[in-house]
């Protein structure tokens, strides 16, 4: 079954996307044993490498690839490999918690989905706020 924007693009192509196998990250995630543990932010970059066990994965850091950079790095040079920072980049919002990711999507996306929900014309959110766009 293809999912637009997923595994098809608009054309019935299907996408081929490289995988993760290093994560440059700007923090550490909550402990995966440890259910009141919760993500702590640093101040220099981390290099993580993907690891499999149990079918499960994990994030490990990547001494061999710290190695290079020194021992906290607050500077990458980057090379991207496309013009459209859409492409390179993706992001939306997202709301998350504990357990994981609650919900995700673009802020135009949910506003549209809010705003189509009562009156069309009526531009104000639940609780008496205004939507912009």
């Amino acid at each position: 079954m293809a999912i637009l924007g997923l595994t098809h693009d608009e054309n019935g192509s299907a996408l081929e996307k490289l995988p993760v196998t290093i994560k440059v990250a700007i923090g550490e995630g909550p402990t995966p044993d440890d259910e009141n543990s919760s993500p702590r932010a640093l101040f220099h970059f981390v290099f993580k490498r993907r690891t499999v066990r149990e079918q499960m994965v994990y994030w490990e850091p990547a001494p061999d690839i710290a190695e290079v950079f020194g021992d906290k790095p607050t500077e990458l040079a980057v090379i991207f490999l496309h013009d459209d920072p859409r492409e390179v980049c993706p992001s939306e919002y997202a709301l998350w918690t504990r357990k994981g990711r609650l919900c995700h999507g673009e802020l135009v996306q949910i506003a549209a989905s809010l705003r189509n929900a009562g009156d069309p014309k009526d531009s104000r959110a639940p609780g008496g706020g205004v939507l912009a766009g």
